[in-house]
C-alpha cells in the first residue's frame, strides 16, 4: 500500500486481524496511508481494482468466519489482482475452500503453483504473471510448464511446400 501510494496510485489497506500485524507496521500505515480493520467495513465499490493478498500460499483449510465474510464480499467482484494465489485456492492442488476469489489477474514469484494450473484453481487465477524476486531456483522439480520454446525445441519448422505424401 505504501508503494502503492508512493507512485501515486491511491490505495487503501484493508487489515483484517490487526492482532495478527507486528504493531510497528501499523504505526506505518497509519502514517503514510489510510487503512481500515476488519470491523470498519468499507465500501468496496469505491475502488477500481481490488488487491487480494489475504494469505499466503499456505493456505489448506476452509476461511473462518473474518476470513469468509471479507472473501464472499470480494470474490463477487471483477477486477481482483490476487498476489502468489487467489484466496481460497490450495496452491498445491487448485481445489476450492469453502469460498474463493476468482482473479482477473494474479502476480506470483519466480515460479507458478500447481494450483494455477489444476482443477478450479485455472479458472480462479486469470492472467498470470510470474515475477523473479531474487530468490535461489530449486532445480529439483516434481512438475514443469510447458511452455512455446519448449515446444519448438521438439517440432521443428516445416518447408512451406511440403506434404503429407512428401513427409510420410
Amino acid at each position: 500500500n505504501s508503494y502503492l501510494n508512493e507512485n501515486n496510485v491511491n490505495s487503501d489497506l484493508l487489515i483484517i486481524n490487526p492482532k495478527k500485524v507486528d504493531s510497528k507496521y501499523l504505526k506505518k500505515y497509519k502514517k503514510d496511508s489510510k487503512y481500515f480493520t476488519g470491523d470498519d467495513k468499507p465500501n468496496f465499490d469505491d475502488y477500481d481494482w481490488i488487491v487480494d493478498g489475504i494469505f499466503g500460499t499456505g493456505l489448506n483449510r476452509d476461511l473462518n468466519s473474518e476470513y469468509f465474510d471479507i472473501t464472499k464480499i470480494i470474490s463477487k467482484k471483477k477486477n481482483i489482482i490476487s498476489i502468489d494465489i487467489a484466496t481460497g485456492v490450495y496452491a498445491d492442488s487448485g481445489v476450492l475452500s469453502n469460498i474463493a476469489v476468482k482473479s482477473a489477474q494474479t502476480i506470483t514469484f519466480e515460479s507458478p503453483k500447481l494450483g494455477h494450473f489444476l482443477s478450479n484453481g485455472y479458472s480462479h487465477t486469470g492472467e498470470l504473471f510470474i515475477y523473479s524476486i531474487g530468490h535461489k531456483k530449486n532445480n529439483k522439480k516434481s512438475a514443469g510448464l510447458i511452455e512455446a520454446k519448449d515446444i519448438f525445441k521438439i517440432i521443428k519448422p516445416r518447408n512451406i511446400q511440403s506434404n503429407k505424401y512428401l513427409k510420410g
